[in-house]
């Protein structure tokens, strides 16, 4: 759940970052950044379910 809490602390920055941003581009670029993060936290949430329910 290690990997969960870094990438979601990774899209928070990266939210953070759009909100700072000086361009439609910049926005827009950080906005993508912050989306891979969240679903790769999503994705690293379910697989650690996963082997959770494996280990019953």
């Amino acid at each position: 759940m290690k990997d969960v809490a870094n990438y979601r602390a990774r899209s928070e920055a990266a939210i953070a970052r759009a909100g700072g941003a000086t361009s439609e581009t910049e926005k827009a670029h950080h906005q993508a950044d912050a989306a891979s993060w969240e679903a790769l936290a999503k994705m690293a949430e379910r697989h650690a379910l996963m082997m959770a329910a494996f280990r019953l």
